[in-house]
């Protein structure tokens, strides 16, 4: 946290102001043994050319007392702020006092306004700040919405030997580009390294962030290159975190299922492979309607099994297809005259906001190796349904039945399985 004397002075003296319209004594307390407390309120990067500062200010007088500390601190520097307005109602009824003490700065940005659960207004819109400000800083202040564009004209904007500091201030997604710009420079503007400086300590250690992993190995096909990044998610928050970071750094992904209908081109993939592999994503639990719910990472030949030891018929088809539910339901793949949507009652996914929708099968678009609701979100678990109960060894003798004449007709040799498609109206095969 920052340690400025006239800053926590300013504190100081906003306390003893509250405690006399209180009518407290506090005229005993010794502030110098405050251990303050944890807040956003860093610097995140500092050397002789530019420092990126973060603060959770979000009221005009508090950014009144942060912009005044930075600027005493470091007066030589050009002074930039990006800015997120907390609150419609709050940006409604102080604009012109948060353009007043703004005002302070050389170069002003803004992110949208983070409404904290209140509903959209267009008076409290960050865009109602602009009109109040001074001219000098409106003709060249913006709604900012990519962080790499934003980046891009802040490197063109600077003027050679003239230091700089930067001021993330405010509530709601205003710490992700801070820590995003502190990676950006750390890494001379390099983003895909600036990824990894970014993911530094927000995902768990057995996310196992690896920098050219080889790829081959992980395919049935066992040929390909490597990833620059590549990643297995422990839990929800490691996915969410990666996705974040890969959305803010402009950096490609794809995830990777268990390697089957998948080529890997020589030179590899140029962005961030992840691959749902561990307990937390591989689990299959029956539910008491004679339902699965199973997550994105578990085998498509293990839900068969369980499905059969519990008496569920319907799940036979799964036996000899080698893959996860998750690069399941993205190709809605099938055998022996089904698909794996004939089981789906609902699928959870992780759209590419951070947020979580739980959609029924009935409501998605799918058709032929095709789920367009997979395309952009990643599925996470789902409810598979089957055709009701049966003898396990009635479900047994399907399932051999199933995978003789899979052997039969199918080569057992390394292959990348079905990587082509029927035509439309007759299989070809």
């Amino acid at each position: 946290a920052l340690d400025s004397i006239d800053f926590m002075k300013s504190n100081e003296a906003a306390v003893v102001a509250t405690a006399h319209a209180m009518g407290v004594d506090i005229s005993s307390v010794d502030f110098s043994q405050f251990p303050g407390m944890e807040r956003r309120q860093s610097v995140l990067f500092e050397d002789s050319d530019l420092t990126v500062v973060e603060d959770y200010a979000h009221h005009p007088a508090e950014i009144r007392a942060f912009v005044g500390d930075r600027r005493r601190k470091l007066p030589e520097h050009w002074l930039r702020m990006v800015f997120q307005p907390h609150r419609y109602s709050r940006t409604k009824a102080l604009s012109h006092w948060f353009a007043e003490e703004m005002s302070q700065v050389d170069d002003l940005q803004f992110l949208p306004t983070y409404g904290a659960f209140e509903e959209y207004d267009s008076a409290g819109g960050v865009e109602s700040l602009l009109g109040n400000l001074p001219p000098r800083l409106r003709k060249d202040s913006a709604v900012q919405e990519d962080f790499i564009e934003f980046y891009k004209a802040f490197e063109a904007s600077k003027e050679s030997g003239r230091p700089e500091q930067m001021l993330f201030v405010g509530a709601g997604n205003i710490d992700r580009w801070a820590h995003a710009m502190a990676a950006m420079a750390r890494s001379d503007g390099d983003r895909f390294r600036a990824f990894q400086f970014y993911l530094q300590d927000r995902v768990s250690v057995d996310c196992g962030l690896n920098e050219h992993e080889s790829l081959g190995s992980k395919t049935t096909m066992g040929v390909g290159g490597a990833a620059r990044w590549y990643a297995e998610p422990q839990n929800l928050i490691d996915l969410r975190t990666l996705i974040e970071g890969c959305n803010l750094l402009s950096v490609p992904r794809v995830m990777l299922g268990r390697g089957s209908n998948l080529i890997v081109p020589d030179d590899g993939y140029n962005g961030l492979v992840i691959r749902l592999k561990g307990p937390f994503w591989s689990e299959i639990s029956r539910r008491s309607d004679d339902s699965l719910i199973v997550g994105a990472g578990a085998r498509l030949k293990e839900i068969c099994l369980q499905a059969c030891k519990v008496e569920m018929k319907g799940f036979e088809f799964l036996e000899g297809i080698p893959g996860t539910l998750g690069g399941a339901l993205r190709m809605n793949a099938g055998a022996m005259g089904w698909e794996i949507f004939d089981l789906v009652e609902w699928v959870s996914f992780l759209l590419p906001d951070g947020t979580i929708r739980e959609i029924p099968g009935s409501e998605m678009n799918i058709g032929y190796r095709h789920c367009r609701e997979a395309v952009d979100g990643i599925a996470l678990r789902a409810k598979l349904r089957g055709e009701g109960r049966s003898d396990h060894r009635a479900i047994r003798k399907a399932i051999d039945k199933m995978a003789s004449k899979r052997r039969s007709s199918q080569p057992r040799e390394a292959s990348a399985g079905c990587i082509f498609k029927n035509p439309g109206e007759v299989s070809a095969g």
